[in-house]
């Protein structure tokens, strides 16, 4: 009979229709030690897992935040929740590894040059965005042209002030000019705020 209870117990686990601590609670009292009930949760979990293969598209995705996020669009979400949206939204040209160092994100790489004047991206082929459409370098010249613009209300204007122009070089090839030398320039290529938004959509 024990056995009878503790494989329907299981099929309830499997289907989902039995919590973890109904189920540990339910196993406690036919007599299962509380090991054995974890390890055979550990063990339907792992299969679980396994089974579920390839992940796959749809569904709901439900995230709570401390705050609510003040807007999406990069250039006027000025609050740090705002940014955690953002972030899952957008790309930015750079990331930052667990040391905050640069790395290429969107850029394929990048070089620079002028004694630190001059920054060229090669951007990744085949990034879409959203709705389909290819990520090209007249997208990320809009982007900060967008952010640099006298009325844009940007709140980390600080970051992209330095900037004197930025040129489409070709489809995938995009260069920024500074004024100055600009040692974090590659970190605020990282930043949320950063984030290469579709021209064709904000035009």
């Amino acid at each position: 009979m024990r056995n009878d209870e503790l494989a329907s117990l299981v099929d309830s686990l499997r289907s989902g229709t039995l919590s973890r601590r109904e189920f540990l609670r339910r196993a406690a009292a036919l007599g299962i030690s509380l090991v054995a009930a974890q390890s055979l949760l550990s063990t339907f979990a792992t299969r679980a897992w396994a089974a579920a293969g390839v992940p796959r598209r749809g569904g709901v995705l439900k995230a709570a935040f401390s705050a609510d996020p003040a807007g999406f669009d990069p250039v006027r979400g000025p609050s740090g929740m705002s940014h955690v949206v953002i972030e899952q939204v957008y790309s930015t040209l750079m990331a930052l590894d667990p040391d905050a160092k640069p790395y290429p994100e969107l850029a394929e790489s990048y070089q620079v040059s002028d004694g630190g004047l001059t920054y060229t991206f090669r951007l990744r082929r085949g990034v879409k965005f959203h709705n389909g459409d290819d990520l090209t370098a007249a997208d990320v010249k809009f982007t900060f042209d967008r952010l640099r613009a006298p009325n844009s209300g940007y709140s980390y204007g600080a970051q992209v002030e330095t900037i004197k122009s930025v040129d489409v070089v070709d489809p995938h090839t995009v260069q920024f000019r500074l004024t100055k030398v600009t040692g974090p320039f590659l970190i605020y290529m990282a930043f949320p705020g950063s984030s290469i938004v579709p021209k064709k959509l904000l035009i």
